[in-house]
């Protein structure tokens, strides 16, 4: 494929570069397929996969999973694929998803490196030339046009010791944002001037709030996030009466150490999604209101003794950046 390079990064760096990509991208490439095999060598070993029925062979669905690297049909452009596993291993299987785990660092660095490199490239069909970034033009030479890039360079998780217990769930994770009363009412008062007094009773009662606060008054903005899976795992050892536990972000599979045609540890299996979730008290120290001050987005005040502490850390992050 033809191209151009348009900035001063791709025409000293591009022919390197390319020669990283293609290089980190093999070594991905061969690393799995050696896990893939070695997978396959386990077939007596203990393994858990989510969502599998009696009928599925749960390594055969794991060994799948496994070959992704680019986006499925359907999949969005910021998701990358949920595939929760418990696969219990070998000591030459644990080695592979060693392997595997360091070419996923390499390629993420180099293609952390190769962007910001636009090209000109010529379309087939009218001759035109168009302007894309270099690092898709390459991908698409290596085969790769869709690769989900987070997904290709996720690691996944090798336990050193086999756990005693392993329980998954689903978790609600969201993103708060520091604002002030003074920040949002010039959102609101913009949006009032451009309306010309043409507002809605939603918006007047929402301002009408902001009025009777103070200017400085920290308030946070709420943004749910995607769920998640969470693993709550835990190790015990007859020689070590206290028991550790961790919890890990588990979308991906985790491996451990077994023997042939051993057991899995204690499972608590990650339920549907849509099975009802236990009902758990809110804890008693939330930062922020129980309800929000303006619903529509999602804006909540901070409880009165968090109030001060949330202006120091909004001072802190605006001097350290």
């Amino acid at each position: 494929m033809y191209f151009e390079y348009l900035d001063e990064k791709g025409r000293r760096l591009g022919p390197e570069l390319r020669l990283a990509i293609t290089t980190a991208m093999t070594q991905l490439e061969n690393s799995q397929d050696k896990l893939i095999k070695a997978v396959q060598a386990d077939r007596n070993y203990p393994i858990w996969v989510y969502d599998t029925h009696e009928e599925e062979k749960p390594r055969h669905i794991l060994i799948g999973a496994l070959r992704l690297l680019d986006y499925q049909p359907g999949q969005g452009g910021t998701d990358s694929l949920l595939f929760p596993a418990l696969v219990g291993s070998s000591k030459h299987t644990l080695n592979c998803v060693q392997d595997v785990n360091s070419a996923r660092t390499r390629l993420a660095l180099v293609l952390k490196q190769s962007r910001g490199i636009n090209v000109l490239v010529q379309d087939r069909d009218t001759g035109d030339m168009i302007k894309r970034q270099w690092l898709r033009v390459v991908l698409s030479m290596l085969g790769h046009s869709r690769l989900n890039q987070r997904q290709a360079t996720r690691a996944f998780r090798c336990f050193e010791k086999t756990p005693s217990q392993v329980s998954y769930s689903w978790v609600n994770l969201r993103k708060v944002s520091y604002t002030t009363v003074k920040e949002v009412r010039q959102e609101y008062e913009e949006k009032i001037s451009k309306q010309a007094g043409e507002l809605s009773k939603s918006t007047e009662v929402d301002y009408e709030k902001l009025t009777s606060l103070e200017l400085e008054e920290p308030l946070a903005i709420v943004t749910p996030l995607r769920e998640q899976v969470r693993a709550n795992v835990a190790w015990s050892d007859s020689n070590h009466p206290v028991v550790k536990r961790a919890q890990f972000y588990a979308s991906a599979p985790i491996f451990y150490p077994s023997r042939h045609k051993g057991a899995l540890p204690r499972l608590r299996k990650l339920p549907e999604k849509d099975a009802p979730r236990s009902f758990r008290l809110q804890r008693s120290d939330l930062k922020l209101e129980s309800e929000p001050l303006i619903a529509k987005q999602r804006i909540y005040r901070y409880r009165t003794e968090y109030r001060e502490e949330a202006r120091r850390a909004a001072s802190e992050r605006l001097e350290s950046n």
